[in-house]
C-alpha cells in the first residue's frame, strides 16, 4: 500500500520555538505510530527547499504544497489483519529548533463482500406470472460494493422457476440454473447489482432462491416464493403491488410511497455517508486532538450518498455532512461553516457561505486564506451531537469538467479555552460537472 497526503505551502510556515520564521532548508521525516506498529521500518520522505520557505510544487488548484509519500517497503513484516482507523503521524524536520508537525490520517477500512440485498416487489406469483428481483452486493457498512468474488445461486423447492437476466448486457444469456454463477459484469466493467426476471410455470407450490458468496456460503441472502392460482391481493412486505395507500405501503408493506404515481415500491438499501476525516485547529494555529468526525457526500436525485461523483447538468442534487461532535465541544456556542473550492483550467476560486449567500473568500495580505474573514453560514448556536450541516439542494449549471470541492465545519465562539477553535473535514466532498 502507498498512502499520500499533501500539506499546502500556503498553510505551512516553519517556526522555531520562539515563534520566529525558520529557514526551511533541509529534509523531513514522517513517523507513523500505527504503521510502524503494524509494519517494520520508518516511513520517510524528503522535500527540496531553499531560502526562507518551502519550494512548492503545483497542483490543479495553483497552490504550492509539499508532499510526502508514506510507503510500506516491500521487504517488511506485515500484520495479520488490515489496519483501519485514525493514524497519528508526525512530520519531523531536520532543521534544529523546528518543532514536530502533528497530523491525523484516517485510513478507511478495507471493504469486503459481507452481505446481499435481494429486493422484490412481491413474493407471491400467480401461475405463469413473473416478478423482478434486484440483487445487490454490500460491504460491511451496507454500501453497494463492487467485487470480483463469485456469487452462486441455489434453487430449491417443489416448483422449478425460470430465471433470466433483465438487462441489456445479458438478454441473450440463457436461463440461470441452480449452482450457476451470477454475472456481475457489463463487458469488462464490474457492476454491483443485477436485476433478474423470475417466471413461474403452470404448477402451484413453493421455491426458494439462495444467493451466496462462493468462498463463504454463510454470506448469503434467501428469498422464498409462493406460486398461487391467482395473485394475492393483501398488502404485505412481499406483495407491494397490493398496497393501495401511503399508510398501507409504509406501515404494512414497509415500502416507499410515490405520491405522484400512487405506486408502492421496495425501500432502497440504506447507505452510510463517506468518512471525511477531521481536523481541529485552535485560534493559535496549532492542531488540537479531537474526537470530532465528519461524514457526508452528494446525493444525485434519489440515489445513494457518494463522497465523490460526476453531476449531470440540470440534475437535482443534495450535498450535506453529519458531524459526530467531540463531547468536550457539545453544548458550546459555535457557528456552522461551509466552503467550496471551484476549479476550472487556469483558475481556482474559494467561496464561503455567508448566512445562506455564497460569496468569494479572498486571500489575506500574505497570500494565504483569510481565516479571520471566514463568514459563518448561520448564527452561533449550542453544538449538538450529531450535528447536521445541509450545504446545498438544487441544480448546478457550471461548465462540463468544472470541479467543486466542498468543506464543512464549525467554529466555537463561546468564551473559554476552546474559543476560536475551528473544526473541519480535511477530505472534501468532490463534484465534477458532467454534460
Amino acid at each position: 500500500k502507498v498512502y499520500r497526503t499533501k500539506v499546502y505551502e500556503k498553510q505551512l510556515e516553519l517556526q522555531d520555538n520562539f515563534g520566529n520564521r525558520a529557514d526551511a532548508t533541509g529534509t523531513f521525516e514522517v513517523q507513523s505510530a500505527t504503521l510502524n506498529g503494524t509494519y517494520s521500518g520508518d516511513v520517510t520522505g524528503t522535500v527540496a527547499t531553499g531560502g526562507t520557505g518551502l519550494v512548492p510544487s503545483q497542483d490543479d488548484t495553483g497552490y504550492g504544497m509539499m508532499e510526502y509519500v508514506a510507503k510500506v517497503p516491500a521487504k517488511t513484516t506485515r500484520g495479520t489483519t488490515p489496519f483501519a482507523g485514525d493514524d497519528t503521524v508526525e512530520v519531523v524536520f531536520s532543521k534544529a529548533g523546528v518543532a514536530k508537525l502533528p497530523l491525523t490520517v484516517t485510513i478507511p477500512e478495507l471493504p469486503t463482500l459481507t452481505s446481499y440485498a435481494a429486493d422484490i416487489e412481491q413474493s407471491a406469483i400467480p401461475v405463469n406470472g413473473e416478478v423482478a428481483l434486484t440483487l445487490t452486493r454490500l460491504d460491511q457498512s451496507g454500501k453497494a460494493y463492487l467485487s470480483t468474488e463469485e456469487t452462486i445461486v441455489t434453487i430449491s423447492g417443489d416448483v422449478s422457476p425460470t430465471i433470466k437476466y433483465n438487462d441489456t448486457a445479458n438478454t441473450s444469456a440463457g436461463a440461470i440454473i441452480t449452482g450457476a454463477k451470477i454475472d456481475f459484469e457489463d463487458g469488462a466493467t464490474q457492476v454491483n447489482r443485477r436485476v433478474l426476471t423470475i417466471s413461474a410455470g403452470a404448477k402451484t407450490g413453493e421455491f426458494t432462491l439462495t444467493f451466496s458468496k462462493a468462498s463463504d456460503a454463510t454470506v448469503k441472502a434467501e428469498r422464498k416464493f409462493t406460486v398461487t392460482e391467482k395473485l394475492v391481493t393483501t398488502c404485505a412486505p412481499g406483495v407491494l403491488s397490493a398496497c393501495k395507500t401511503e399508510t398501507e405501503c409504509t406501515t404494512t408493506g414497509k415500502g416507499v410511497w410515490d405520491a405522484a404515481t400512487s405506486v408502492c415500491s421496495v425501500a432502497t438499501t440504506p447507505t452510510e455517508p463517506t468518512s471525511l476525516g477531521s481536523t481541529v485547529i485552535g485560534k493559535d494555529g496549532k492542531v488540537i486532538e479531537t474526537k470530532t468526525s465528519f461524514k457526508g457526500g452528494v446525493k444525485i436525485g434519489d440515489g445513494a450518498l457518494q463522497g465523490e461523483a460526476t453531476v449531470p447538468k440540470g440534475t437535482k442534487i443534495t450535498i450535506g455532512a453529519t458531524v459526530t461532535v467531540d463531547p468536550a465541544h457539545v453544548g458550546k456556542k459555535a457557528e456552522k461553516l461551509m466552503v467550496a473550492l471551484y476549479q476550472v483550467p487556469g483558475a481556482a476560486l474559494f467561496f464561503m457561505n455567508d448566512h445562506g449567500t455564497w460569496k468569494a473568500w479572498n486571500l489575506s495580505a500574505d497570500g494565504g486564506l483569510d481565516i479571520a474573514g471566514l463568514a459563518a453560514a448561520a448564527d452561533a448556536a449550542a453544538l449538538v451531537d450529531p450535528l447536521a450541516i445541509d450545504v446545498f439542494t438544487g441544480t448546478l449549471d457550471f461548465p462540463a469538467g468544472a470541479k467543486i470541492w466542498v468543506y464543512t465545519g464549525y467554529r466555537i465562539t463561546e468564551t473559554g479555552d476552546l474559543e476560536g477553535a475551528l473544526a473541519f473535514n480535511p477530505t472534501p466532498i468532490k463534484l465534477t460537472m458532467g454534460e
